[in-house]
């Protein structure tokens, strides 16, 4: 988990590197395009294996709508307000994903647990301030965000139940591929050749992100 929270970080920079010249959509499919690209190798020996099958096809879709959504968000986040900022709001994320797993997957929270979460409920309500300034927009869809990746986090508890990390990983790159695909193409600009390197790091960053994280949970 600690792996995977650096790699976020830094692709955040790529993230907001990037965003100068190209739009969220559009990051967000690099992202996994990139990223299916490196899994593809993998891909193959393992469908040659008969090991790549799963049954849980619903519940995989219901993670890349929350996950796609999430990302389409924190994108814009870190495109227009500070980044230190974002990720405070980002603490939120824990707390949704306890209530969650409380509620949706009968487990138990102690008194240490419920204590963080009001102090990260605390921490959103200082940066925010409500009723002091204006909720930008930049932060209403870093909220969004908050709540589709604690929805995903529950998500991919429940489906390390019965599929590996790497399987969990594979179908979150290639269901989120043609999702991603359609809205970039609106805004679609040609890469330059200078952006390449910062585009391979953001999909190979976010990547081992997420199988680590899958591992984690």
């Amino acid at each position: 988990m600690c792996a995977a929270s650096i790699m976020i970080a830094i692709s955040a920079s790529c993230v907001r590197e990037l965003s100068y010249t190209y739009n969220t959509f559009q990051l967000v499919f690099f992202r996994s395009a990139v990223g299916l690209l490196l899994l593809s190798p993998w891909m193959v020996r393992t469908a040659n294996r008969g090991t790549l099958s799963t049954v849980r096809l619903p519940l995989y879709l219901l993670r890349t709508l929350l996950s796609y959504t999430g990302m389409v968000c924190v994108f814009y986040g870190l495109a227009n307000m500070p980044i230190g900022e974002v990720y405070a709001l980002l603490f939120l994320v824990p707390i949704i994903t306890i209530v969650m797993a409380v509620l949706l997957l009968q487990e138990k929270a102690g008194t240490e647990a419920w204590v963080a979460c009001a102090i990260a409920f605390i921490g959103a309500l200082v940066i925010l301030r409500p009723g002091i300034i204006a909720i930008t927009l930049a932060a209403g869809a870093v909220l969004v965000t908050a709540i589709t990746y604690a929805g995903t986090n529950i998500c991919i508890k429940s489906l390390s139940r019965t599929d590996t990390p790497a399987q969990i990983t594979f179908y979150g790159q290639l269901l989120a591929l043609p999702l991603a695909f359609v809205p970039a193409l609106y805004f679609w600009k040609t890469p330059m050749f200078s952006d390449l390197s910062l585009i391979f790091a953001l999909g190979t960053l976010q990547l081992l992100a997420g199988l680590f994280h899958a591992y984690s949970v």
